[in-house]
């Protein structure tokens, strides 16, 4: 059901390889927009993305535009659910690689706004950020644009939640690698 452009489309649309049904504009996208590579349910333009916007590759729901974005908005990679725009992004806005729910526009982004790698939710655009916003590496919550910095504002490394601009961002904003859930 829907319009699939591609192989092995599920309902909805897809565009891609083995789409799944919503929007899918890539492979193996699953229900929702997936534009890309194993697109779950959501919109996904990348690969692998889950439910929700994923743009990138195995997005989960969410707006995934990366690879691997989960559930939200995911334009990377591995985007989990929410916004993720990078690699491996979970749930949440994932702009990075593996980026979770939440924001994630890096890699490996969690929950929130990741921009960065392995960012956790909240808004991380960093690599390995924690929730928040992480611009960093390793952000844990708060604001973090450090290194190793805990809750609060951190711009580096190993960031908690809150705001992180880097890498490993948890929850949040997250613009890096490995994203969690969030927004």
């Amino acid at each position: 059901t829907g319009v699939t452009r591609g192989h092995q489309g599920s309902p909805g649309v897809t565009r891609g390889h083995q789409g799944s049904p919503g929007v899918t504009r890539g492979h193996q996208g699953s229900p929702g927009v997936t534009r890309g590579h194993q697109g779950s349910p959501g919109v996904t333009r990348g690969h692998q993305g889950s439910p929700g916007v994923t743009r990138g590759h195995q997005g989960s729901p969410g707006v995934t535009r990366g690879h691997q974005g989960s559930p939200g908005v995911t334009r990377g990679h591995q985007g989990s659910p929410g916004v993720t725009r990078g690699h491996q992004g979970s749930p949440g806005v994932t702009r990075g690689h593996q980026g979770s729910p939440g924001v994630t526009r890096g890699h490996q982004g969690s929950p929130g706004v990741t921009r960065g790698h392995q960012g956790s939710p909240g808004v991380t655009r960093g690599h390995q950020g924690s929730p928040g916003v992480t611009r960093g590496h390793q952000g844990s919550p708060g604001v973090t644009r450090g290194h190793q910095g805990s809750p609060g504002v951190t711009r580096g490394h190993q960031g908690s939640p809150g705001v992180t601009r880097g890498h490993q961002g948890s929850p949040g904003v997250t613009r890096g690698h490995q994203g969690s859930p969030g927004v």
